[in-house]
């Protein structure tokens, strides 16, 4: 299943946001909690991985935490994960049964945050699934990655401002017999300090962030 994700996932250019997984309650109070992320889902490299932000039924972003239940990184061989975290618990959302708003939580609902930021930067003109992942890893909240943050909260206004600062390019092998010195020059292209590389391809990212 993880190759075929991944398979997919690169070659179809799908903007895939996954939460970092559910830690088991009996390690929700452990200090060193570490190595928690779901290596057959969070732990893939081409998808968004997102930690649940606990929002504590206020509008104000000030006093969020990360939810118990988020799975902690590093993901698997040390990598980077959790990329973003977004709102998953204690969410206010208009009741099934009535008119009236009621207090909910949902793992999963962090993930459907961000696919709602994606679609609204998508119509601002951001376009490819990798340009919307540097974007949104880019414009967090945070400064340096964090096992329980990765990156920082998303922010949908900043990644909105920083919009245009996206580039993208392709990376080609050389010509056969074509040695580095004969190799033609690449034309020079502008590209923001810390832009993440993968796939044989440069994703567009902004100044920040180290990939």
């Amino acid at each position: 299943m993880t190759v075929f994700t991944e398979y997919f996932a690169t070659t179809y250019d799908l903007f895939a946001p996954v939460r970092s997984g559910e830690a088991p309650q009996s390690q929700w109070d452990r200090p060193d909690r570490r190595n928690e992320v779901d290596a057959s889902v969070g732990g893939l490299p081409s998808l968004l991985t997102v930690a649940a932000m606990d929002a504590r039924g206020t509008a104000d972003r000030a006093d969020d935490v990360i939810a118990a239940i988020s799975a902690r990184g590093p993901g698997p061989g040390g990598s980077r994960k959790p990329d973003v975290a977004a709102p998953a618990m204690n969410l206010w959302l208009a009741a099934g049964d009535s008119n009236e708003m009621a207090l909910r939580s949902f793992n999963s609902a962090g993930p459907a945050n961000v696919i709602g930021a994606a679609a609204l930067l998508r119509q601002a003109g951001v376009r490819r699934s990798l340009e919307l992942k540097a974007l949104l890893i880019n414009s967090t909240t945070g400064t340096r990655w964090d096992p329980a943050w990765g990156w920082g909260a998303v922010d949908v206004g900043r990644a909105h401002a920083q919009r245009q600062g996206v580039v993208s390019g392709t990376v080609a092998p050389p010509a056969p017999g074509c040695t580095a010195a004969a190799r033609p020059k690449a034309p020079s292209r502008q590209r923001w300090p810390g832009t993440a590389r993968s796939s044989g391809e440069t994703r567009g990212a902004l100044p920040g962030r180290a990939a």
